[in-house]
């Protein structure tokens, strides 16, 4: 009980702080300017006008329920039985107030596709290639935040046995465009 009471104060203290303003760092030996404090979590953010609302960030998705639609439409030509989905993944900005601002930084999808065996890499491979095609093609004004992102497959079996994948966008752009079948499907297939 005791350690978990530690655990937990520990755990509060670090989030407050976190949140707190910091000072600036002072400039390192010889350089004459201030070097801004590394952090993993923004700091609070001032709303112009009126009064200064602090707000704290927390992992956020929204769905995007027309992309998946148009997703869902297409592949559904190459298979009636494929499911698609699209949505933002970003922060939630929430404001003392109560208000929440969603900050996107990237859209991703899921595709689920059903498939004989998961021992077949050359037909995994394939379809992974026809999926990237179709959203390697969205316009970015169709897309959601600044950074490429990614792509989650789950193959499926009948229902029972799967098998997910996920493809960075910006990693099948740069290195895995030209692959297709097996050779596609083992790039990105995680490495134990």
């Amino acid at each position: 009980m005791a350690l978990r009471l530690v655990v937990l104060l520990v755990f509060v203290s670090q989030a407050i702080s976190a949140c707190s303003p910091r000072p600036p760092s002072p400039a390192p030996a010889g350089t004459g300017a201030a070097q801004p404090p590394p952090t993993a979590i923004p700091s609070p953010t001032i709303v112009p006008g009126g009064g200064a609302t602090g707000c704290y960030y927390v992992w956020a998705t929204r769905e995007l329920p027309e992309l998946a639609e148009k997703l869902q439409t297409e592949l559904a030509v190459e298979d009636p039985r494929i499911r698609a989905g699209a949505y933002a993944f970003g922060e939630d900005c929430r404001h003392e107030d109560g208000t929440v601002t969603f900050l996107p930084m990237e859209t991703d999808f899921r595709v689920q596709i059903p498939v004989q065996s998961l021992a077949d890499e050359g037909v995994l491979g394939d379809w992974i290639s026809r999926v990237m095609l179709i959203v390697d093609a969205i316009p970015a004004d169709e897309l959601s935040g600044p950074r490429p992102g990614r792509a989650e497959f789950e193959f499926q079996v009948d229902g029972s046995d799967s098998l997910r994948i996920n493809v960075e966008l910006s990693r099948y752009r740069a290195e895995a465009r030209g692959l297709a079948g097996a050779e596609l499907f083992r790039f990105f297939l995680p490495k134990p």
